[in-house]
């Protein structure tokens, strides 16, 4: 089969830095395009940071429709295994999505992913128990990228969602909140003030976690894709400080 081509600027990336590493992991529709400010902010810190892109990203909503949850997870544990290679401590950080796949990772290799950043992580959202039904009558939905206050900006997402992929999103899900009471690493998690693509599942992972070392952090000034919003800024400070503080030295 000829695989579909990439959008330009989605494809992964690693930006080398010293001995500490970042696996940064983006959102469900989005891809490394939209990461690309928060990844060169910790590679100026001293970090090196890599950008996977998770099958079925990047390309087309077709292919994100052939994908499953297990290609996902598959990929990110194929790039930290290689960023843990290269690196003496990793971190994972995880975007929307994105922060449900770190929070599997940080469940399931402990002793890889030294602490966990998430932002706006998407772990709880009820409306998709009605995804299986509506795969019976709808192939598509509409998308949802850009909720970016500003008024501009983009992650280069869809602009359609492949219904069969959300039914994958729920399995995944319901993994991952049963793994929550096993993480135990240091949790740092940020959360829009408005977001307006998912329901806040900020607290519930905050709840569950083991973590004695969890902090939240509000941004105030912005929607869900914050890391090219408004609070852009201090979304990164405050990832750079608690990765020198969890990581130690990053040179």
């Amino acid at each position: 089969m000829t695989l579909p081509p990439i959008v330009e600027g989605a494809d992964a990336f690693t930006l080398d830095g010293g001995p500490t590493g970042v696996l940064m992991l983006h959102g469900f529709t989005a891809n490394p395009f939209g990461l690309r400010a928060f990844a060169e902010s910790l590679h100026e810190a001293g970090h090196t940071v890599h950008v996977p892109r998770l099958p079925g990203h990047g390309t087309t909503w077709e292919d994100l429709a052939r994908s499953t949850w297990a290609d996902w997870d598959g990929e990110a544990q194929r790039a930290l295994t290689e960023l843990r290679g290269r690196c003496d401590r990793v971190a994972v950080v995880g975007l929307s999505f994105g922060g449900a796949v770190a929070l599997h990772l940080a469940a399931t290799r402990p002793d890889d992913a030294r602490s966990v950043v998430v932002v706006n992580p998407h772990v709880v959202d009820r409306r998709l128990v009605w995804a299986p039904l509506v795969k019976l009558v709808r192939r598509t939905v509409a998308g949802i990228a850009d909720d970016i206050s500003l008024g501009e900006g983009t992650e280069r997402a869809y602009d359609r969602i492949p219904v069969s992929a959300l039914v994958q999103v729920v399995r995944f899900q319901r993994m991952v909140r049963g793994e929550l009471p096993r993480i135990r690493q240091p949790i740092l998690a940020f959360r829009s003030g408005a977001d307006k693509v998912i329901p806040n599942s900020t607290s519930y992972v905050l709840g569950r976690v083991a973590s004695k070392d969890r902090e939240l952090v509000m941004l105030p000034r912005s929607f869900h894709v914050a890391w090219l919003d408004q609070d852009a800024d201090l979304l990164f400070e405050g990832t750079r400080s608690f990765l020198a503080r969890t990581l130690g030295a990053a040179v």
